[in-house]
C-alpha cells in the first residue's frame, strides 16, 4: 500500500512538470529585456505564478517554464531552480535566464548591483572576495573621518599634545609637536590585516620607521605605532573628540 501511495506521488509530480505553461522552449536563444521580465514578474506573483528553470532530462538542458506557485516547492524538490528567488532583479549563478551572477539569491541585499559592506563576512557585491580581501574595503571606517583625535593618557611615545585627523578614506594626518617638521604628516592606508590597518608615512622627520599600524579597539579608541605588536608598550591610544 505505502509503495502504491509513493508511486502515486511520483507520477504527480511528473504530470505537474509535464503540464506547466513553457514560456521557452530554446531559452539559449531567447532575448529578454531586465525592466519587461521585473514587470512580468510582479504580475505573475499577483496570480500566484512562478518562473522556474526547469531540468529537462531528455536535452540535459534548463529550460525557462512558469508554474503555479503551490507547485514549486515539488519542482525544487528534483533540481529545477526558481528565477530570481529574492526579486532583486539578478538571478543565481548557473540560472537558464537573466544576469545568472547573483552569489545569493535568497538574500535581496546580496547581488553585483549592491557596494561592499565592510565587516559584515558577506560577499555583498558577489565579486568573489569579502570584507578585507576586497579592494573596496581598503578604506578607514566611515565613523573615523572627520573630526581630530587626541592623545590619550597616559602617554607612552608621543609628546602631549598629539593628535591625528581622518581627512579622507585612506589618508590620515599626524600632528605631533615634539617633531620639527611637524603640521600634519601624512599617512596613506596601504593595507588591512585580519582587522589591522597599515599605513605608510609619506614624510619621514628626522628618521623613523616607515609602515605603522593602527589597532581599532573594543571601546572606539584606537592604538597607533610603528609596531606591528598590538601588546607593544609603546603604542598610544588615540580617542575621536
Amino acid at each position: 500500500m505505502r509503495q502504491q501511495i509513493l508511486l502515486t506521488l511520483a507520477v504527480l509530480i511528473l504530470a505537474s512538470c509535464e503540464k506547466e505553461t513553457i514560456v521557452s522552449s530554446d531559452v539559449q536563444s531567447m532575448a529578454l529585456d531586465a525592466d519587461t521580465y521585473e514587470v512580468d514578474m510582479a504580475k505573475r506573483g499577483k496570480a500566484g505564478k512562478v518562473d522556474i528553470c526547469h531540468y529537462d532530462e531528455d536535452t540535459d538542458t534548463y529550460r525557462l517554464i512558469r508554474i503555479n506557485r503551490n507547485a514549486l516547492k515539488a519542482h525544487l524538490a528534483h533540481g529545477d531552480q526558481e528565477v530570481d528567488a529574492d526579486g532583486d532583479g539578478y538571478t543565481a549563478i548557473g540560472s537558464c535566464v537573466g544576469s545568472a551572477d547573483d552569489c545569493d539569491d535568497t538574500n535581496p541585499d546580496v547581488n553585483p548591483g549592491v557596494e561592499e559592506i565592510c565587516d559584515n563576512g558577506i560577499d555583498d557585491d558577489c565579486n568573489g572576495e569579502v570584507d578585507e580581501d576586497d579592494a573596496d574595503c581598503n578604506a578607514f571606517p566611515n565613523a573615523w573621518i572627520g573630526g581630530g583625535w587626541s592623545l590619550v593618557l597616559p602617554r607612552k611615545n608621543f609628546a602631549p599634545g598629539t593628535s591625528m585627523e581622518f581627512i579622507s578614506p585612506t589618508e590620515m594626518r599626524f600632528f605631533n609637536p615634539g617633531l620639527p617638521c611637524n603640521g600634519g604628516l601624512k599617512f596613506i592606508l596601504k593595507d588591512i590585516q585580519n582587522g589591522v590597518y597599515v599605513l605608510e608615512w609619506l614624510q619621514l622627520c628626522g628618521g623613523g620607521a616607515k609602515i605603522w599600524y593602527i589597532f581599532p579597539q573594543p571601546n572606539g579608541d584606537v592604538k597607533f605605532g610603528s609596531s606591528n605588536d598590538p601588546n607593544n608598550f609603546f603604542l598610544d591610544t588615540f580617542r575621536k573628540e
